[in-house]
């Protein structure tokens, strides 16, 4: 994010509205987790598992939320001009040369995101600095 946009969001209006949180969801949740591990110990048994490797359980980490949050609106894309929506979003050619793109570079990269290629290993263009995936250039060996 640029500091132009942050600074943009310093002064868009805020609301603190309540945090839109389901706390029986969450207890039900917690039930299942508790049934989870409940079973595997009943399974573990069965097993002839000692209890002490059964009971030795990691402790837990939790996330706590702000009950009231602060809230920004985001306009709708219709809210914005026609010069405006053309350069933050994507129409179906750019999208479709997108995807066209990414499958050559996934291909690439043999569908292993372990394989994906940083930026430090891309070429740059000369004209336009544009960062660019080897899996798009031809060298003169190759040829």
């Amino acid at each position: 994010m640029s500091e132009r946009s942050v600074w943009d969001l310093r002064h868009m209006p805020r609301f603190n509205e309540p945090l839109q949180y389901n706390h029986d969801e969450e207890r039900r949740r917690e039930e299942r987790r508790q049934f989870r591990q409940s079973s595997l110990s009943v399974a573990a048994d069965g097993n002839n598992m000692t209890s002490s490797v059964v009971g030795k359980t990691r402790p837990r980490r939790r996330v706590n939320f702000e009950e009231i949050v602060a809230v920004i609106p985001i306009p709708l894309r219709s809210d914005y001009s026609s010069t405006v929506r053309c350069k933050m979003f994507t129409n179906r050619v750019e999208m479709c040369e997108n995807v066209e793109r990414n499958l050559i570079e996934y291909t690439a990269e043999n569908g292993d995101w372990r394989n994906t290629c940083l930026e430090e290993d891309m070429y740059k263009c000369g004209v336009t600095g544009e960062l660019v995936h080897p899996a798009h250039v031809v060298t003169n060996h190759m040829l």
